[in-house]
């Protein structure tokens, strides 16, 4: 199936911008979460920086699925993967 570059496009920036609200807005957040959890400013910058580190860690295991079962597979497997835990986020207290 063929896919216009207009639609391909369209997609790859629906993608970044959903991983850009996670990466920017959680630190524009930053103090409301120190309040509301009581963390201080090193336990706060952990949980920032372990977003970042699970992605980096994840690139690894992401570039073997890829190889072995394709781009598209993997990319809807791993969109799903990510909306799923993104809205299970989202349930928590």
């Amino acid at each position: 199936m063929s896919r216009s570059p207009r639609t391909v496009l369209t997609a790859a920036a629906a993608a970044q911008a959903s991983v850009s609200v996670v990466a920017f807005g959680l630190p524009a957040i930053g103090p409301d979460l120190r309040e509301e959890y009581g963390l201080s400013l090193t336990m706060l910058g952990a949980a920032l920086a372990a977003t970042i580190l699970g992605s980096g860690a994840f690139l690894l295991v992401a570039g073997v699925v890829v190889d072995r079962y394709g781009a598209r597979r993997s990319t809807l497997a791993g969109s799903a993967v990510g909306a799923g835990g993104l809205a299970v986020a989202g349930l928590a207290p």
